[in-house]
């Protein structure tokens, strides 16, 4: 296990530790946290006073052996409505339900108070060594409230007291939520620490990235599954103002050059969203697949989207439930044809073969568009299970008259279980 485990494993488990090592305590430290009385870069303090960020963004300056890092602060009530939702239904998730929807492992590992919602500002949007974060956000539960914190460096030469900070919230940390930070932010991040010759604090750390269960519940309901795609869609949150995410990186170099904060103020704002949205992303993907909250214009492809996921973790019987539930909304064919192929392997593999005979059946029949899975599947059934050997070869006329022509290999493979069939008709005959 990795020392962070241990840490995380010796934080919960002993029960006659001191009270400033709990988590608690931790947090505590961090969120009261102070600039202290010793200053590392005295003449900061004249270069600042023209920038005015203070007057814009509330915060302080942190010093650091790197220089001062700027901690902006916003805090949000637990009843603070986001959207459609309220940040304290968050403590309402089935932790067991996320962590299979996010593939976390070790679940006994997680509570949902130690999370921390992460989200970078850098300065390009393509990663790379050439690119490093000026902005790091993270929010957490701290006691009646919900606490965004940003960490900004106004030169590069200041990254790594930025990136000395972060180590203290991962320290009090239970697991990091993202959006795409396995792609991006926790992957620019370790990046950035190489670069400083440190060690990633990151390694073996649980991550929720909220984007890619995100994707497999609801992409077959929205045009694409962007962050603020998700907030309208899902939680019918709409930013007013905010500043275009690919303009980030010149707003802040505008704000190097100049020393002006009027635009960079407004990436703090975006960043602010971003956090809180984390949140609301988590709980609505936990509630809507439990079926706890219904997503606007739900329609059966969400249920179907569920099947998926719950055939994938092998939970057989909720997979079939979701299908069928699927298949009474108005669905196109080509849709209809995949969850009946879908739901008749399940039967299949659970051995209820007059279902899954109905379902094949129903798709040769019923079904306008041609498929070769119910005829061959139907072959089977009749030949290893019914050992009607004589409707099996009729199953393999039927589709070898609708095979299309360009179709060589499947027709040799229908044609080897015809003579196959044959020959064991003759042998009974």
């Amino acid at each position: 296990m990795s020392d962070i485990k241990k840490q995380l494993n010796h934080l919960r488990g002993s029960t006659n530790e001191t009270s400033a090592s709990t988590m608690k305590q931790k947090l505590d430290r961090l969120y009261n946290r102070t600039s202290g009385n010793e200053k590392f870069f005295v003449e900061e303090s004249v270069v600042r006073s023209h920038k005015r960020l203070e007057e814009l963004v509330a915060g302080e300056y942190i010093n650091t052996p790197a220089g001062d890092i700027y901690r902006a602060r916003t805090t949000f009530p637990r009843d603070y409505q986001h959207g459609s939702c309220v940040l304290k239904d968050y403590f309402k998730i089935d932790l067991d339900h996320l962590v299979k929807l996010g593939k976390l492992e070790e679940a006994s590992d997680l509570d949902l108070d130690g999370a921390l919602f992460l989200d970078t500002e850098a300065s390009g949007l393509s990663g790379g060594t050439g690119t490093y974060a000026f902005m790091i956000g993270v929010g957490y539960f701290y006691q009646d409230e919900f606490v965004v914190d940003q960490l900004f460096v106004d030169s590069y030469a200041k990254e790594e007291g930025m990136l000395d900070l972060l180590r203290e919230y991962l320290d009090a940390t239970s697991f990091i939520v993202s959006f795409n930070g396995k792609s991006f932010d926790l992957s620019l991040l370790e990046t950035r620490y190489l670069m400083h010759g440190q060690e990633s604090p990151f390694k073996d750390f649980p991550h929720l990235d909220l984007l890619h269960p995100s994707r497999n519940l609801w992409n077959l309901n929205l045009e694409n599954c962007r962050l603020q795609t998700l907030e309208r869609e899902i939680f019918a949150f709409t930013r007013t103002g905010d500043v275009p995410g690919e303009e980030v990186p010149g707003i802040y170099f505008e704000y190097i050059r100049s020393g002006d904060p009027t635009r960079i103020a407004g990436v703090f704002e975006h960043n602010v969203y971003d956090i809180v949205s984390l949140v609301t992303v988590t709980t609505m993907l936990e509630q809507n697949f439990r079926g706890e909250r219904e997503i606007p214009n739900e329609s059966g492809l969400t249920m179907f989207s569920r099947g998926k996921i719950y055939e994938r973790r092998g939970e057989i019987e909720q997979a079939i439930h979701c299908y069928r539930s699927a298949l009474e909304d108005s669905l196109s064919a080509h849709r209809k044809n995949v969850i009946h192929s879908k739901l008749a392997m399940l039967y299949k593999k659970t051995a209820h073969w007059n279902e899954a005979v109905h379902l094949w059946e129903k798709q040769i029949h019923q079904l306008s568009l041609f498929s070769l899975e119910p005829y061959v599947e139907l072959a089977k059934y009749y030949e290893h299970q019914a050992k009607d050997y004589s409707t099996a070869l009729n199953y393999v006329q039927l589709a070898l008259g609708e095979l299309p022509d360009y179709r060589v290999d499947d027709y040799h493979k229908l044609l080897h279980r015809h003579e196959r069939l044959e020959r064991r008709l003759d042998n009974t005959s």
